[in-house]
Parts: C-alpha cells; sequence; structure tokens
C-alpha cells in the first residue's frame, strides 16, 4: 500500500542578505559597518491554507488572490515582508 504525495504549491523560501565593510585602525584595529536585509525578494507564503485544511480555490472575485501575507509574531517574532538593519561594531 503505497502513499499518495500531494504537493499544493511552492516551498516556503527566503533569501536574507549582508553587506559588510571593514575600516581598519590604529594596528590592530578595525570598525565593521554591516547593512543587512531578511526576504530580499519579498516572499509569500503559499503553504497556508485556511483552517479547516480545505485547500479547494473556492469561488469569487477574490479566486486564486492571496489575501494575506506571512507573519509570525508568536514563535519567532518575525511580522514578515522585507525587513533591513544596519549595525556596527568595533574590534581591538
Amino acid at each position: 500500500n503505497a502513499k499518495d504525495i500531494q504537493i499544493n504549491g511552492p516551498l516556503f523560501t527566503r533569501v536574507d542578505m549582508r553587506v559588510k565593510k571593514s575600516f581598519p585602525f590604529l594596528s590592530r584595529g578595525s570598525m565593521e559597518l554591516m547593512l543587512e536585509v531578511f526576504n530580499v525578494f519579498d516572499s509569500e507564503n503559499f503553504n497556508h491554507g485556511p483552517a479547516n485544511g480545505n485547500l479547494a480555490p473556492g469561488a469569487g472575485t477574490g479566486i486564486f488572490q492571496i489575501t494575506s501575507a506571512y507573519t509570525d509574531v508568536n514563535t519567532t517574532f518575525d511580522p514578515g515582508g522585507r525587513i533591513g538593519q544596519i549595525h556596527w561594531r568595533i574590534n581591538w
């Protein structure tokens, strides 16, 4: 008895990016400036369906449209969307 596998959409993927520049000073010290962007391509989460688990598209004017964005503030503190941050560090 083989099990069936059903794929309903693309996998949920996110791409993060960091750009870092180091500025040396004195003999051994340096300062680093970093720019980070999370979810660079602003990926949607297609993996969530209705609460009842029924993945049928239904009918009406909103058929096959994404009506909500990915958010997970309860467990990972990720509000979704494209987020960026700037930070710096001094090494000596």
